[in-house]
């Protein structure tokens, strides 16, 4: 409650890894009033977390899609409630969920395309490998650069001064 009511009309609140709590967190927003600073985010192809969501049309929710083979389901989900972004998972410039047609499609359908580009491990490549150590190492045209010019609106990063910077840089260029 106190954190919310410090949050209250400040930002957007992106929830996330808290799928075991929605229902206390949902509560809590309700009585925060807060309801429409809140977007749930989950991953598409999690039965629990869609029925969960198809039942609370009041609510927004940014699936995260990472196989083309369940879009459908995020079609469905935009057809009962608020759907502004579907985070996209490729794990290479290769999968269909990076392709340019595919981050047409959902823009098409309204929805912007979020694309995380942490660095976690050298194991773990987020953002088709367009990731936020590229962008460091090799500078902002290496990765972040080419998400943006791939399609995706919304980057996730634990960068965001140097994103920012790149932003700025890349917009002088315009």
């Amino acid at each position: 409650d106190e954190i919310l009511k410090i949050l209250k009309n400040q930002t957007i609140l992106i929830l996330d890894k808290c799928w075991d709590c929605w229902n206390e967190v949902y509560a809590l927003l309700q009585k925060q009033d807060m309801l429409e600073q809140a977007v749930f985010k989950f991953y598409i192809e999690d039965e629990q977390a869609m029925n969960w969501a198809k039942s609370h049309v009041d609510c927004s929710f940014i699936p995260m899609l990472g196989d083309m083979a369940y879009m459908n389901r995020v079609i469905e989900l935009k057809s009962v409630t608020r759907v502004p972004a579907l985070e996209i998972l490729p794990l290479n410039d290769h999968d269909e969920v990076f392709q340019s047609k595919t981050l047409k499609m959902l823009h098409e359908y309204g929805m912007k395309v979020w694309c995380n580009s942490l660095s976690l491990s050298e194991n773990l490549s987020y953002g088709a490998g367009y990731d936020d150590l590229k962008s460091l190492r090799y500078g902002g045209d290496a990765g972040w650069g080419k998400l943006i010019s791939q399609g995706v609106d919304i980057i996730q990063t634990d960068w965001p001064l140097e994103l920012h910077q790149y932003l700025l840089q890349i917009m002088r260029h315009v």
